[in-house]
């Protein structure tokens, strides 16, 4: 299948975390369907930060898929603020993540800027070429404006 990662409420991810362990992922649906199944199930009384918190969990996960006889690595995440499906990020297109504290405006102008600074590389470039661009671009990122970080997920 892949990685998944989540943040959020502790609990709910390590429920979805054993659940996807134990039945291991089958394909997408699957995961979706375990993450919409503990949320539900996760309906007990909630204090006001225990709310926030389920509103406010979220995974990300790659995963292999096959396209024109062609394995592809995918990129997909799910978040209830974005609706109740999985987001895919388009092929060859960063996935830049920002904190929830970030403006739409900085997370426009940062995003703008590594789009623009940041491009893939050719396999026969030299493998120390992708490190040196990741460390360059995050180093530059500490010094923006309001001290925003992010962590990028390379497609």
């Amino acid at each position: 299948m892949g990685l998944i990662t989540g943040a959020g409420s502790v609990e709910l991810l390590d429920v979805v975390k054993r659940r996807l362990k134990e039945e291991g992922p089958r394909d997408t649906n699957h995961v979706l369907n375990i993450i919409r199944e503990e949320r539900r199930l996760y309906q007990k009384p909630l204090s006001s930060l225990e709310q926030h918190l389920i509103e406010n969990t979220g995974w990300i996960f790659s995963y292999l898929t096959v396209n024109r006889d062609n394995y592809v690595l995918r990129l997909a995440m799910y978040h209830p603020r974005f609706g109740d499906d999985l987001g895919l990020f388009a092929d060859n297109d960063p996935a830049i993540i920002f904190p929830q504290e970030a403006t739409e405006e900085d997370a426009k102008l940062i995003g703008d800027f590594l789009k623009e600074s940041v491009k893939p590389f050719e396999q026969e470039e030299n493998k120390l070429h992708g490190p040196l661009i990741l460390n360059a671009c995050a180093s530059a990122c500490v010094s923006l404006p309001r001290h925003l970080y992010f962590w990028r997920i390379f497609s």
